[in-house]
């Protein structure tokens, strides 16, 4: 069964796009069907929902949005979706401190072979998929413990209204009056 890798790019750069389609449509296994915006606000409606949308390639200098804050609006849009952002030479820094924000991974224009941008997504959708089963698992975690604690606490008062129950029983065998603090 082929496998589709569906690829969002939101780069400004005519002749970048369509080199980088070009090595995505020579890939085989898995196809890539890549859909490109020139803009930020032209990507977001389709961001939004993020369906059948496995990842999200990002240059950071668009006409309508610069720098680190563009990662922060694709990732507001489309939380769940791994991001590859694209920068150039002169924003190495740029690139580093995207990954720190979240991106999977960064991409400098010019200074890789795009024969290697197919698996870089492959690697950033595994990546993210393995960052989003971490972070279920975490809250799964602190939700058994938040359900652990409940159990205890409800086995303490049960523990609790058998005592107030055994000294009633107590008291109406002797029928004795039961002071109403209990």
């Amino acid at each position: 069964m082929e496998r589709e890798l569906r690829v969002v790019m939101i780069e400004d750069d005519r002749d970048f796009s369509a080199v980088l389609k070009s090595v995505l449509d020579q890939e085989r296994e898995p196809r890539m069907r890549l859909e490109t915006f020139e803009s930020l606000g032209a990507a977001l409606p389709r961001l939004r929902g993020a369906l059948g949308i496995d990842a999200i390639l990002l240059d950071l200098s668009l006409p309508d949005s610069e720098g680190l804050s563009t990662l922060d609006v694709v990732r507001d849009a489309a939380p769940e979706i791994p991001v590859v952002v694209l920068t150039v030479n002169d924003e190495r820094a740029a690139g580093l401190d995207a990954v720190r924000k979240g991106a999977q991974a960064y991409v400098v224009k010019g200074a890789i072979d795009l024969k290697f941008v197919p698996r870089l997504l492959e690697h950033a959708i595994e990546r993210k998929r393995a960052e989003l089963l971490l972070s279920e698992n975490r809250r799964l975690e602190e939700l058994n413990r938040m359900l652990m604690d409940r159990e205890r606490r409800v086995l303490e008062l049960k523990q609790e209204v058998n005592a107030l129950l055994a000294r009633l029983g107590e008291a109406a065998k002797y029928n004795v009056e039961v002071p109403e603090t209990y």
